[in-house]
């Protein structure tokens, strides 16, 4: 019997123990899906107070979260703790071993959660706060841990870059939703590329330190990049210049770094110089910070499609670096999903596992399009292959949320992950209350269109199609009035969804940030309904 088997086993029958028993609690969808869980009978009602045990040594991102829920008072007792403390002793056998894992417990007299690290805990409250969002709420043990390591997003888009309040706001997203890592390369942020080499004044400084320090309030690593690649003259001045900046950002309280070298052509992509400039970093800078958690590097060379364009040594070139930095990497093209064969050809490569910097749900080649549908086409298979996976995103902060919540389904627990039922949870988690019209909109935003990177997305406007499909030939031999009303109908459906939609769009960040696109939805309902009534 497989270890999935017993899991369904054991939840079939606490199920029917709950049933037997007349408990109306209900199971809460819980994104990311844990490794393991097993619900039993309902625990209690939604307390308003609860009277916190171990919070003195506890996480204290992890106590903040769980107050800003709940009032501290008397009330429901939940113990908090990490592996070590003596709050959580009892149950420090069934805290995973794994980074970032943790133990929750949920009954009628208690709640504990346990994490195995700080990170832990916090997202064990996560889940908590998932558990108790219904008004009856249900026992449950669950064990559960990350299959991927550093997982996130990459900032790396052309066009507008995100305001702080869009990263402010991302911070909280991906704590909520398990994901560790934020790679800040932002195009058109000058003292990122243009002025690579020049500190960042006083006013900048103090804004970039508070997204830092927001990042590290939600267990997410603020990854701070530069891209000096365009003009670096491989010298001991900017060498020299490089150490200086990061020293400005560890003084800032940044302790995860990057360097981007793509998009550069030339003279300017010689892996030799790459690595031997990542090399001098790693000694002069990273080496005299033991506190440093990542060093990343984004070569010029970060995708197979492009091999024939550079230096056929790029890759071994590169290889030779100190392996403990990241090597990102982007597929078999720039905008491509990741498989085994993809990892199986780049590892042995670069002499390490790949860094994934994954082009989707970005736009910035398809700028007209949004890509609102089911996140899919990635193995779960290749995620034990990568050392990190990051999403670089779309210039609509709120809208990538779409896509976002659902990889980080994917990266957690990728043998358990559905695109659809994620989808779904997303779509309820964003715009509750709206979720069907929300859906109704999200169906016709999916396909990319003809774009150079070639891929597609043929799956849009699914409810469309199949009248198409069973009405366009019939229909240009004769006139079909059941095929008008379901045009109509369905035409009409539109119509209505995004008309609900734009009545919301102005308390609503998302909705307010994509209106343009849903006012071109609501236009294509509204004309295909007079059409099929002419």
């Amino acid at each position: 019997m497989t270890h999935n088997t017993i899991l369904k086993a054991a939840l079939a029958l606490t199920l029917m123990a709950g049933v037997a028993t007349g408990a109306t609690a209900q199971q809460t969808s819980i994104s990311p899906t844990p490794q393991r869980i097993a619900w039993g009978q309902k625990a209690f009602d939604r307390p308003s107070a609860i009277d916190i045990k171990g919070i003195d040594k506890a996480d204290r991102d992890a106590v903040d979260a769980l107050l800003s829920q709940f009032a501290k008072g008397k009330g429901m007792k939940v113990t908090i703790g990490q592996r070590g403390d003596k709050a959580v002793r009892a149950v420090a056998d069934s805290i995973p071993g794994q980074p970032q894992g943790y133990f929750l417990r949920v009954r009628p007299d208690e709640v504990i959660i346990a994490g195995n690290d700080p990170t832990g805990t916090y997202y064990g409250v996560q889940t908590f706060l998932q558990v108790a969002s219904q008004p009856e709420v249900m026992s449950v043990d669950i064990s559960d841990w990350p299959s991927t390591p550093s997982r996130g997003v990459v900032e790396g888009f052309y066009g507008n870059a995100w305001s702080f309040d869009d990263r402010i706001d991302q911070f909280a997203f991906y704590g909520r939703n398990k994901l560790d890592t934020y790679i800040y390369g932002p195009k058109d942020d000058p003292y990122h590329r243009a002025k690579w080499r020049e500190l960042y004044p006083a006013e900048e400084a103090a804004r970039m330190k508070a997204l830092n320090d927001e990042a590290r309030r939600h267990k997410v690593r603020f990854v701070w990049g530069i891209h000096p690649a365009g003009d670096h003259q491989w010298n001991d001045a900017d060498n020299e210049a490089t150490v200086r900046k990061f020293e400005q950002m560890y003084d800032l309280g940044f302790r995860n770094f990057s360097i981007f070298f793509d998009d550069v052509f030339g003279k300017q992509a010689d892996g030799k110089l790459h690595a031997q400039y990542m090399d001098y970093v790693k000694r002069n800078f990273i080496d005299r910070h033991p506190d440093i958690e990542l060093f990343i590097m984004c070569p010029s060379l970060y995708n197979k499609a492009w091999k024939g364009s550079f230096q056929p040594s790029y890759l071994a070139d590169i290889s030779v670096m100190d392996p403990s930095i990241e090597v990102m990497w982007t597929g078999n093209s720039v905008v491509d999903m990741i498989d085994v064969a993809d990892m199986e050809w780049i590892n042995p490569q670069i002499g390490r596992k790949a860094f994934i910097w994954l082009n989707y749900p970005v736009t910035d080649y398809c700028i007209n399009h949004l890509l609102m549908g089911p996140f899919t086409g990635n193995e779960p298979e290749a995620t034990a292959m990568v050392s990190g996976f990051t999403a670089n995103p779309m210039e609509y902060a709120h809208a990538s949320k779409l896509s976002l919540f659902s990889n980080a389904d994917f990266l957690w627990n990728p043998s358990a992950y559905d695109p659809q039922q994620s989808w779904l949870l997303a779509t309820e988690r964003l715009q509750p209350g709206r979720e069907e019209a929300f859906r109704k909109f999200c169906l016709y935003n999916v396909d990319l269109g003809q774009n150079t990177h070639r891929l597609r997305r043929f799956n849009e406007s699914p409810e469309l199609k199949t009248l198409i499909d069973t009405y366009e030939q019939p229909m240009s031999r004769a006139y079909m009035p059941e095929a008008a009303e379901a045009f109509a109908a369905e035409f009409g459906s539109l119509r209505d969804a995004t008309a609900t939609l734009l009545e919301a769009s102005p308390a609503d960040s998302m909705l307010s940030e994509i209106r343009p696109w849903i006012e071109a939805a609501r236009m294509l309902g509204s004309r295909g309904v007079l059409a099929t009534e002419m």
